[in-house]
């Protein structure tokens, strides 16, 4: 059964984080919903959805690649900025083509975020 998050339910939800997982708790300062499932009175796991700052980044193809790089430099900058003024703790960005993802991670301080990202749409799919 789907029953909404009470404060004392947090201690659980890290408990079987560290227990069974090798990342870092989720930050909750951007949680927009917290559920918990439990089954026979016992909590058998919890969900957080978050907003998370998402970058995309639209370049011509056409200019020189300092331009592009220059062009790269300034907007993630730009999104640096609002992600710390809206206190997040970083921005994703993802990334289509190896070419951008590696002058991402070795010029601009980008990494491999952790997990796999997948997609689930709202209507069907």
């Amino acid at each position: 059964m789907v029953r909404a998050f009470t404060g004392k339910d947090i201690e659980i939800l890290r408990e079987l984080q560290k227990k069974h997982y090798d990342f870092d708790f989720p930050d909750l300062t951007h949680a927009k919903s917290i559920a918990i499932v439990e089954l026979d009175g016992e909590i058998v796991g919890g969900g957080i959805l978050r907003e998370i700052p998402e970058v995309s980044l639209i370049l011509d193809r056409d200019k020189s690649l300092r331009a592009k790089c220059t062009a790269l430099g300034q907007l993630v900058d730009y999104g640096l900025k609002i992600t710390k003024n809206i206190r997040h703790e970083g921005m994703y960005g993802f990334v289509h083509e190896d070419d951008y993802e590696r002058i991402l991670i070795k010029h601009f301080g980008f990494r491999e975020a952790v997990g796999k990202l997948l997609f689930k749409e709202v209507d069907g799919g």
